[in-house]
């Protein structure tokens, strides 16, 4: 019988550094038919050379610099095999990552993605924190439950269950129905296509640990700070096109999700004035854009148009009546 061939796509943008322990892993995977892409988005270090050091080991894709979303689309493309798993270029995998994965694809063809668990690596502030603990751990029935399929469309409009790209494994025939990922540079691509796959397909979840997603204060997700609204006001933006999307069975929980990011966004906004901070007026725009006329976003914007110690008082003023409130409707309960 014949193996699967397994697609590992690794996206790279200055990273030369940590490329070739992240290949490493990938080679010293158990399951023996892998082919690997390494799709080089127009770095300026030694990621290149870096890469060609494994010669005919990988594909070696070079690329002027347009962003994860348009690299990890031509990674894909340029793929021949049954499944896909990307892995971005600082990320590891334990050995058995691909043979697991495979095992449980074929248990569950009907599935159109794969989610493994993992660890977080390097993270001074969450050392060797599972993956599922703040993702997926609540689609499991119990803490004994290994594996669980299911249809997960509204679990996912709510937010994100996968912490990084390294967890997901997907069949090329999904590949082929859903389409290539979007074309954002910014990194939300993944979440988008998540939710596109969930529309369509189940999804199977299972607790082998065989990621370690590496902590960086300097990667694409910005400095550590700033991640709470970068992340929140783009995910915020692809509900919005869920949203646009969604049929009338759907539309009345997608439309709750999307709610829910924009009150997380707003809310990210917030605690950074309160932490002294000024919110970037990138990610400022994406929120205001899809949600300006939302209450939240426009009381948000109005404490940002004040002068930052007035906007700080606001705020605090704000959370300690949103507390006041919330331990009132305990009490009445």
């Amino acid at each position: 019988m014949t193996r699967p061939r397994v697609s590992v796509v690794i996206t790279t943008y200055n990273t030369g550094r940590y490329l070739p322990e992240t290949l490493e892993s990938v080679f010293a995977q158990t399951y023996p038919d892998v082919e690997v892409i390494v799709v080089d988005d127009g770095s300026t270090d030694d990621t290149a050379a870096r890469a060609r050091e494994f010669g005919d080991r990988i594909r070696l894709l070079e690329r002027p610099h347009g962003g994860l979303g348009p690299a990890r689309a031509a990674g894909m493309a340029a793929s021949t095999g049954d499944y896909f798993a990307c892995l971005d270029s600082d990320d590891l995998w334990d050995p058995e990552a691909l043979a697991v994965q495979v095992d449980v694809a074929t248990r569950h063809p009907e599935s159109g993605l794969i989610v493994t668990d993992g660890r977080t690596y390097e993270n001074p502030h969450e050392p060797d924190q599972s993956l599922f603990v703040t993702e997926a751990d609540e689609l499991f029935a119990d803490p004994e439950q290994q594996e669980v399929t299911g249809w997960f469309h509204q679990e996912f409009a709510m937010g994100n269950r996968v912490a990084c790209p390294a967890q997901a494994f997907i069949p090329r025939p999904v590949y082929e129905a859903i389409g290539p990922v979007c074309m954002t540079p910014n990194g939300i691509q993944d979440f988008d296509y998540y939710l596109r796959i969930a529309r369509s397909y189940p999804i199977t979840f299972h607790r082998a640990n065989l990621v370690r997603w590496r902590f960086r204060p300097d990667s694409q997700s910005g400095d550590v700070d700033e991640r709470p609204l970068r992340w929140t006001s783009t995910s915020a933006e692809v509900m919005a096109r869920e949203l646009a999307a969604a049929t009338p069975e759907t539309r009345a929980y997608v439309r709750a999700g999307y709610l829910a990011h924009v009150r997380r966004s707003a809310g990210a906004a917030r605690d950074t004035v309160l932490a002294g901070g000024r919110p970037e007026p990138e990610y400022l725009d994406i929120l205001y854009r899809n949600a300006g006329w939302n209450p939240v976003v426009l009381a948000t914007r109005a404490i940002l148009a004040l002068p930052p110690s007035a906007g700080r008082a606001v705020s605090r003023a704000a959370r300690t009546s949103k507390r006041t409130v919330e331990q009132v409707r305990n009490h009445l309960r």
